[in-house]
């Protein structure tokens, strides 16, 4: 298809204005309106500016009016120039009329446009393509602007459909292999480490530098995983320790003076009988006394941001042990994450929802008492990175039981008491918190009997009221957050 005029409607930039003088070398006839127009001339393009912009000027009828190429941004507000509600029309009519006029809408496009330009036009496939995400892209627009005047009317957050741009389409995968590893989950499996260069999600352990011991293979890069999104959480110093996928143990710091080694020390005592194989995960440079500790156990390995002289010279006292750098140490949340499914993939949007559990709604007559809310944080940031469903126990600085991975609510606390106890953790006094709804009361009571003083739970669920009245009867005091955080 021969392009001879094109209409271009986009916010001016140096993009903009490339596309433009390269469409002018061409012998393409540059219209345009509104503040693009003003923009394109002032750069010296000869422009025909429309001061409206008619129907016609996507018809087949006079060539000398009509436009065989749309270049266009959908408006993100509406403003007094009312583009807002023209360029989604002519964006929709130039998609469906795709056979007589390409339209591009993504800025990626620009030189595969300016490439079929020197072949002779476009063909039939590439006009296809780029109609197929024109429509999509007006689809979006649409559904953006209902969820802003739901917002406006009703102060109700936007619905579902106003994230569909946040997801690409289609999803590309750029990963480049780093390493293959020794084996999978299992030693028949065959395994590789990729890094993306698709910001799908972070942090990344593909940039890791490893300072000891073997390349590390699959399960404990998964269980890195794991330790690393929960360390990277914690508010202060903090240690956290994964086995199979699931936190065996958390601390954090008391105070900011507090070593390292202490928040270590307690958070491998939480769990101590499944240590053997367990890796570490430490928010804060490690030094020798904290290392020393470390290599003594049987760890499967160890990640922070820094390890100085003293920390290094330690750890080589065990050579296999797994000493792993991640620098700069990451920040939390964001990005996305992929379930492969059969013959698919599931994408959704990491939860990164750090809600404090200070910030819930306490609706019990007893509160927490002030020394219990760290321990509420420790529990419920915790719980936020446990296999659902997930019970965990806190005292102040560490965790004390953990019960995840259960089909129910219940049968995770009396996991997290069971394990609590056989570790000879002390209960009494101790807090709870949950990644589901607790729904029956049941659970309250199974948390009291055990000496629990303070839940936090999401609540929001149809049995809200008998569980805060059951709570009030045995003396716990509630906190409803507000947010799930179930993960499977």
């Amino acid at each position: 298809m021969h392009i001879r005029s094109a209409l271009l409607i986009a916010r001016c930039s140096a993009g903009l204005l490339d596309l433009a003088t390269a469409l002018h070398a061409r012998a393409v006839r540059l219209v345009s309106t509104g503040e693009t127009a003003t923009a394109l001339t002032a750069a010296g393009l000869p422009v025909r500016a429309e001061d409206d912009l008619p129907p016609h000027l996507l018809a087949l009828g006079d060539p000398q009016r009509t436009v065989q190429l749309l270049v266009a941004e959908l408006p993100e507000d509406a403003g007094d120039d009312g583009l807002d509600v023209v360029v989604p029309s002519l964006v929709r009519a130039a998609a469906r009329a795709h056979d007589r006029i390409a339209v591009i809408v993504d800025r990626a496009d620009h030189r595969a446009l300016l490439d079929a330009l020197d072949r002779g036009g476009p063909d039939t496939g590439q006009r296809q393509s780029w109609a197929v995400k024109a429509a999509r892209r007006v689809v979006e627009h649409d559904e953006q602007v209902a969820d802003r005047l739901a917002i406006y009317e009703t102060a109700e957050l936007p619905a579902i459909s106003s994230f569909v741009a946040d997801f690409p389409d289609p999803l590309v995968l750029d990963a480049e292999r780093i390493q293959t590893l020794s084996h999978g989950e299992n030693p028949h499996q065959r395994a590789a480490l990729y890094a993306t260069s698709t910001p799908i999600g972070q942090p990344s352990l593909a940039d890791t530098e490893q300072i000891q011991g073997p390349p590390p293979d699959y399960a404990g890069l998964v269980d890195l995983d794991a330790a690393l999104r929960l360390a990277v959480e914690l508010p202060a110093a903090g240690a956290v320790l994964v086995r199979r996928g699931h936190p065996i143990g958390a601390a954090m710091a008391l105070d900011d003076a507090e070593p390292l080694l202490d928040v270590f020390t307690r958070a491998r005592k939480v769990d101590p009988d499944n240590v053997y194989g367990a890796v570490v995960a430490l928010n804060r440079p490690v030094d020798g006394a904290t290392a020393a500790q470390i290599a003594k156990r049987s760890l499967g390995g160890v990640l922070a941001p820094a390890f100085d002289a003293a920390a290094r010279k330690a750890l080589k006292r065990r050579s296999r042990l797994r000493a792993l750098i991640l620098e700069p140490w990451p920040e939390p949340g964001g990005g996305l994450e992929l379930r492969p499914i059969a013959g698919g993939l599931l994408v959704q949007e990491a939860d990164d929802a750090l809600d404090p559990a200070r910030s819930g709604r306490v609706p019990t007559r007893r509160a927490p008492e002030p020394e219990q809310w760290p321990a509420l944080e420790l529990a419920w940031r915790t719980a936020h990175r446990a296999r659902s469903l997930a019970v965990v126990l806190a005292r102040p600085g560490a965790l004390i039981g953990i019960g995840a991975g259960q089909p129910s609510i219940a049968d995770a606390a009396r996991l997290a008491v069971q394990r609590a106890r056989r570790a000879g953790h002390a209960l009494e006094g101790a807090v709870a918190a949950c990644d589901g709804v607790i729904e029956f009361g049941e659970t309250i009571d199974a948390l009291a009997e055990a000496g629990i003083a303070a839940v936090a739970q999401p609540g929001g669920g149809s049995h809200d009221g008998g569980v805060i009245g059951r709570a009030d009867r045995v003396g716990v005091a509630l906190v409803l957050t507000g947010v799930r955080h179930l993960s499977l």
